[in-house]
């Protein structure tokens, strides 16, 4: 509601409600309470073995339903203990309906309980990805707690009449400076610049768009190329009727703006049936995104219907006037046709520009990697008819193992090596940025995880976010076999400078043997002052004098007697204290975390065993020493994969190229196809020699993006402090092993093609 006002925190002091509900001005309170929990029985909500899996999310029932974003849509709310309501979504994952009964895990162990309820947030089944859980006060604090009330958030419903800024003014006047007010409103903006934020995705995917438009323009050009060819004798023809170059020109980019025109229509149309599909199958996954539908705007429509005209005007214009400038009486020889030599010039200018790009890129200085990266590019495309030549000699020894077929079609490669490289450039480039992001991505992946790793010094951290560590896994996690050292922690939360930090005890001595270390100062001496990490958001040192704000809103202000070396473990301990210095400060902190320290060779025994020592109870956490570095792990994998499929479409486009140019040419020398089928040639091996020539192409495109990929991620990265380059090897043989296969589905139209000439008609084209 639009006057509606509320505050957060990670736990709000004890009586808050109560003082806000004598407020002028508020119609209604409800606290929010939220937890995790995890079902005992066999079902998928329990948490596996990714670092982003968790379980189900509890929250209390909110009775006032003005304030409950939540709402039954079968059974009744929850009411008494052991009764909960659960989302539409994890319902229908795990089976449950109303009257079922399934186990939960509690703060205070496992505990049967039975579905009386189904709810849903809004238009979505769930209120949280993993599933919502939601029990009735006050047993949900024995839930997600130790079962005292402990509110994370407070929602606040206004009086008629009572405007937003008023009513925000009240309330922060009894709520502690710990304490953040906000107003719905204000709640509302912060969510609409997280997706504002969010939607640096669209220039992202704009990104890839505008490479596969690049890559189109290849194939359309060289597609065009290929047909004006065909057609050059009715060019010279009606050159000789007095047809000028001008008009030449112009009737032939007409016809590039009609395909282009026609084609873009026909995008338009199956993208947008894409995005309806997509719309619909990941509606279907119920991936826990939020309701939404496709937007189509006459902009967005507009654009792609320019951009499409456009690139396939511009692709044409070279073809168009290279059909101008033909003389006709050269046009209709038989003779006009490409030289099978690679030009000179173009060639030493891209040997050139190959050298220039490798020297620059050499360097670390950044605008010359840029440069040389785009000056090596550049020259790789000018050597294509050069690299065809190459490449058709030095396959022509395995090709002739194939037989005649494969000779012919090696040596095809080389018969018009300009067309042979405007066919592989499209290949070249997709395959070129999958090395680059693959090689680049996974050596700043092994890099960072690697270094996350060594920030890491305690092989498993235990951890509740309410009450203490139950008494059953501290004792049965110490006592286990391969655990080397064991850390309970006691903490009392507190903020420093603005933000959530913990003053923490613990014997200094299994503090050290868990990895903590000082860069200044001693752990054995503290006193009445404290231990702070180098992590801490600001910079102190020996002497200096921190202030710690408790949520009673006392102040304890600590002298610094110790600094700890950087680690996570130093950063998630806090601030660290004497057990005497903490018990002045709250003499029944409890132990909120434990560190574990384990053999080598026992690692994955005591992972099960610290797991079933934790299985039912909610408010444990156990994290692995190398969670971090796992999390990030898995982020990379995600990130390398998604741009790669993304990249794959620029594959898929010249996929296209090459089906389009072994298409026009096996239609361009059914003639020569006729002859060799009359001098003894079968329709098998005629079938055979094209789709050598089309495997050949594709390995000369994939070969080639792999090598200049290769080079140019070694290049980039030997310039940074990353190590050792990971090339991937078995990713770049699954490449390799694409671009195959690419070959192989580009030869399938023209194989059938092929066989399908009456030889006497192929033979009696003029």
């Amino acid at each position: 509601m639009e006057d509606d006002a509320g505050f957060s925190r990670s736990e709000l002091p004890n009586g808050i409600a109560e003082d806000i509900a004598g407020v002028d001005g508020v119609r209604a309170v409800a606290g929010e309470a939220m937890g995790i929990t995890r079902f005992t029985d066999d079902t998928t909500a329990t948490p596996g073995d990714s670092p982003f899996d968790i379980g189900p999310i509890v929250r209390n029932w909110i009775a006032d339903e003005a304030l409950n974003p939540l709402t039954i849509v079968r059974g009744r709310a929850p009411k008494a203990e052991r009764e909960i309501a659960i989302d539409a979504k994890t319902a229908d994952e795990e089976g449950l309906d109303v009257g079922s009964s399934v186990g939960i895990a509690t703060a205070a162990g496992g505990a049967k309980v039975k579905v009386v309820g189904i709810t849903r947030f809004g238009n979505s089944d769930s209120a949280d990805q993993s599933g919502t859980v939601t029990a009735a006060e006050p047993w949900v604090f024995s839930v997600i707690g130790d079962g005292e009330a402990a509110y994370s958030t407070i929602l606040v419903a206004a009086t008629p009449g009572t405007t937003e800024r008023a009513l925000v003014d009240s309330l922060k006047r009894v709520a502690p400076d710990t304490v953040r007010v906000q107003t719905g409103s204000a709640f509302a903006t912060r969510r609409r610049r997280r997706s504002a934020r969010s939607s640096m995705l669209r220039p992202v995917l704009q990104g890839f768009s505008g490479l596969a438009i690049f890559v189109c323009a290849f194939v359309i050009y060289n597609t065009f190329a290929v047909v004006v060819t065909q057609r050059i004798r009715e060019v010279a023809l009606m050159r000789a009727i007095a047809a000028t170059p001008r008009q030449i020109r112009r009737s032939l980019q007409a016809e590039g703006l009609v395909i282009g025109l026609i084609g873009s229509l026909a995008g338009l149309a199956a993208g947008t049936g894409l995005t309806v599909l997509l719309s619909w199958v990941l509606k279907r996954l119920d991936l826990g995104l939020p309701p939404s539908r496709p937007v189509f705007t006459t902009s967005i429509l507009l654009q792609g219907l320019i951009v499409g005209v456009g690139v396939t005007f511009i692709a044409v214009l070279i073809p168009s006037f290279r059909a101008g400038r033909t003389a006709p009486v050269a046009a209709m020889r038989e003779a006009a046709v490409e030289s099978a030599k690679a030009p000179k010039v173009r060639t030493i200018v891209a040997a050139v520009l190959v050298v220039l790009g490798v020297a620059g890129m050499a360097t670390t200085n950044g605008v010359l990697l840029a440069v040389g990266a785009a000056f090596a590019l550049i020259g790789t495309f000018m050597a294509g008819p050069a690299l065809a030549v190459v490449f058709s000699k030095a396959t022509g020894a395995l090709a002739r193992a194939l037989g005649i077929a494969g000779r012919l079609g090696s040596q095809n490669l080389a018969r018009q090596p300009k067309r042979t490289s405007n066919t592989v450039n499209a290949l070249v480039i997709g395959v070129f940025l999958v090395t680059l992001v693959t090689i680049s991505g996974n050596s700043l992946k092994r890099w960072s995880v690697d270094s996350l790793n060594d920030l890491s010094t305690a092989d498993f951290v235990l951890g509740t976010p309410t009450g203490a560590l139950p008494e059953p896994v501290l004792t049965g996690a110490a006592k286990l076999d391969g655990v080397t050292a064991f850390v309970p922690m006691r903490s009392f939360a507190t903020r420093r400078d603005g933000h959530p930090d913990a003053i923490t005890s613990a014997d200094p001595a299994q503090l050290a043997a868990i990895g903590f270390k000082t860069s200044a100062g001693s752990l054995d001496d503290l006193g009445d002052g404290a231990a702070v990490s180098s992590f801490s958001r600001t910079p102190v040192k020996l002497g200096d004098t921190i202030a710690m704000t408790a949520l009673d809103g006392r102040t304890i202000e600590l002298p610094v007697r110790a600094i700890l070396e950087p680690t996570f473990d130093t950063f998630q301990a806090g601030v660290i204290v004497a057990p005497s210095t903490l018990d002045a400060i709250d003499p029944g902190a409890p132990v909120k975390a434990a560190m574990v320290a384990v053999s080598p060779s026992k690692v994955d025994d005591v992972d099960k065993a610290i797991a079933d020592l934790t299985r039912d109870y909610a408010n444990v956490f156990v994290q692995k020493g190398n969670f971090i570095g796992q999390m990030i792990g898995t982020v990379f994998d995600f990130m390398i994969n998604a741009v790669n499929g993304l990249l794959g479409m620029s594959v898929v486009i010249a996929l296209i190229g090459i089906v389009n140019t072994l298409s026009l040419s096996t239609f361009e020398r059914r003639r020569e196809l006729g002859l060799l089928r009359a001098v003894g040639m079968s329709a098998r091996e005629v079938r055979r020699m094209v789709r050598i020539e089309a495997v050949l192409i594709a390995l000369l495109g994939t070969t080639t993006g792999i090598a200049i990929g290769s080079l140019l991620a070694w290049l980039l990265l030997r310039s940074t402090d990353l190590g050792a380059v990971s090339f991937a090897p078995s990713k770049l043989a699954w490449v390799f092993a694409a671009g195959v296969l690419v070959g192989l589905v580009a030869s399938i139209p023209a194989t059938r093609r092929v066989t399908k000439f009456n030889v006497l008609d192929a033979l009696a084209v003029d």
